[in-house]
């Protein structure tokens, strides 16, 4: 017996067909290398990582948010920093200075991530956006210099302050870094610091502290008009080749959604509670907006039936019919 062909096989060279995709989908191990031969495939993983660096930088600046929100909470405590309380100081401490250590890391990971994408997709005026972002900028700078001593030498130790309007409770919190500490840590590196990063330290010098949530917010607000404009300017380079890869891919996820569902969630549905079932797949304020409807009502099932096929438009005739069967609903003639 003649073994199955793969998904390369089967696929060749683009342009492919649904037809052609739905068949190379049973080879799920080898679909997705398969559609990797397409031209616009290397733009549009380049674009993917670079939004998942973002991201991974913007969960990272508001770790830090709510870790100073944490904080600021549990000053409220009476007595919190009586010694029973000791051990959730400390660790809300540690919580942020994780956090802390994460914004910086992220940070640095997306610089690099960019410049990498530039380099394989030949980005035009990456240079020019580039510097102004990063190379030319105090607070970039002195993120960099950050990386580098807590790799090379040991975390900063910064410190909370609390703000309050007499004797009232704290209305508002902060994680400092102190300059003396910071002149300290040039002392320390192996190198001398960049002169735009001491530049930025001696901006500090009057109030004596940098607040770090506020260095991250700040920093993150440049790094989104860099990030929007490069990802435009990557989308621009991809070209057809990338509008029509994402085709590709759009198309895929609408097959192996409808295949999926009529194997399995279909076959399910026709045994079980239809209502437990479609609730697997919809997110809790879709679910609240379908139970406000009435129940197993017209009205109720499109509602369904609409944020059930609202990402990948993969639900044909047939699937909508047992759907409405299931629920006991006529459909329009």
């Amino acid at each position: 017996m003649s073994a199955s062909p793969t998904a390369a096989e089967i696929l060749g060279k683009p342009p492919w067909s649904d037809d052609q995709i739905t068949r190379a989908s049973f080879d799920l191990v080898g679909i997705h290398r398969a559609l990797h031969v397409h031209p616009g495939y290397r733009a549009h993983a380049e674009l993917e990582q670079l939004s998942l660096s973002k991201r991974l930088f913007d969960k990272a600046v508001s770790g830090l948010q709510s870790a100073v929100e944490a904080f600021l909470a549990h000053s409220t405590t009476p007595a919190f920093r009586a010694r029973e309380l000791e051990a959730e100081y400390a660790d809300l401490t540690l919580s942020f200075q994780a956090a802390f250590l994460q914004a910086v890391g992220t940070a640095l990971a997306f610089r690099d991530r960019a410049k990498t994408l530039a380099k394989r997709l030949s980005v035009p005026r990456f240079k020019e956006h580039f510097d102004a972002v990063f190379e030319k900028d105090k607070r970039s700078q002195f993120v960099c210099e950050l990386r580098d001593h807590f790799s090379h030498v040991a975390p900063l130790v910064a410190e909370w302050e609390l703000s309050r309007a007499g004797r009232a409770a704290p209305k508002g919190a902060k994680f400092l870094l102190q300059v003396a500490d910071l002149d300290e840590a040039m002392k320390q590196d192996r190198k001398a610091w960049r002169p735009l990063a001491r530049e930025f330290v001696d901006d500090h010098r009057a109030s004596k502290t940098i607040d770090v949530a506020r260095l991250f917010t700040d920093h993150a607000k440049g790094l989104q008009k860099f990030y929007d404009w490069l990802y435009r300017a990557a989308e621009l380079v991809g070209g057809v080749n990338l509008i029509d890869y994402r085709d590709v891919e759009k198309r895929f996820n609408r097959i192996t959604m409808r295949m999926g569902w009529n194997a399995w969630v279909i076959p399910w549905m026709s045994q079980s509670d239809p209502h437990f079932v479609v609730s697997q797949y919809l997110t809790d304020e879709e679910i609240k907006v379908v139970n406000s409807l009435p129940a197993n009502s017209r009205e109720q099932v499109d509602q369904m039936i609409a944020f059930l096929d609202a990402e990948h438009s993969f639900m044909d005739d047939g699937i909508k019919r047992a759907i409405y069967k299931r629920f006991g609903v006529e459909r329009d003639p």
